[in-house]
């Protein structure tokens, strides 16, 4: 546990960490390469490497997918670490998580239809 307990201090610390850090700088880039490794692109220049594709594509969509992020998880977070016992956060995230994956996938849909 990096950041133990539910006070103030620490569940900022735990949100900060998730937000901030290990969804834009991990789990979004993570993300974008699964998707363009099983969903190419077909519009994008073909002499271009994977890895090269979906980190251009994540820069071009990361303020907007990130924001669409923070809006949702700031707040599910914060309830999460602050007042969810801890033997109820995988139901809570994984309800939460479904919700998510909604959002994210209408919002992909768009992006690409647009990109």
């Amino acid at each position: 546990h990096l950041f133990p307990g539910r006070s103030a201090v620490a569940v900022v610390k735990k949100v900060c960490v998730d937000q901030f850090v290990h969804l834009p700088l991990v789990a979004f880039p993570c993300l974008y390469l699964i998707k363009e490794t099983f969903m190419p692109n077909n519009k994008v220049d073909p002499s271009q490497s994977i890895l090269s594709r979906s980190f251009q594509k994540y820069r071009q969509e990361a303020k907007e997918v990130n924001i669409a992020l923070w809006k949702f998880w700031i707040p599910a977070t914060t309830v999460g670490f602050a007042i969810v016992p801890t033997h109820w956060r995988i139901p809570y995230n994984s309800g939460l998580s479904l919700a998510w994956t909604v959002i994210l996938s209408n919002m992909q849909a768009r992006l690409d239809s647009e990109g």
